[in-house]
């Protein structure tokens, strides 16, 4: 999406290789919180179960559900009405995802390094309950921790 897309797109699968496909604004929206909601809920429970991200689609549902639930619709208010798919479509593609990437655990490097604009967005907007309770497992305490990105 964007003034450049078609540039961009045509020099990826032109002078790279890579093939790519231009999607319209709503498309990009839409994969776009995917992925954050992704970020947050997988690296949050795989690092508080100590599992990796298929292990955690086939032993924790409920609890990534629950998640999706609480955050999704703190974010769909910065995108235009009726844009954004609901739950069951966010808990598909993340599932979805998460079971293609069976043995692996997400960064918690990259976790640290993001975590303002990720669980950050989140925590500064005071209405995330279950996602601040999985924040006080032992697992997770660390210094970088609530009290610096609010």
């Amino acid at each position: 999406c964007g003034p450049y897309a078609q540039a961009v797109r045509e020099f990826l699968e032109s002078d790279c290789g890579v093939r790519c496909t231009e999607v319209a604004w709503a498309q990009y929206s839409v994969k776009s919180l995917h992925k954050l909601m992704w970020s947050v809920v997988f690296w949050l429970l795989c690092k508080a179960e100590g599992c990796t991200c298929g292990r955690l689609t086939e032993t924790h549902h409920a609890d990534i559900l629950a998640l999706v639930e609480e955050l999704l619709p703190l974010a769909q208010d910065e995108y235009p009405e009726g844009v954004l798919a609901g739950v069951e479509a966010c808990l598909d593609n993340i599932c979805t995802y998460s079971r293609s990437l069976h043995e692996v655990v997400p960064s918690e490097s990259l976790a640290v390094e993001e975590w303002r604009w990720r669980n950050g967005y989140f925590l500064r907007k005071d209405k995330s309950n279950l996602h601040v309770e999985w924040y006080a497992s032992p697992q997770l305490l660390r210094p970088w921790t609530l009290p610096r990105v609010l």
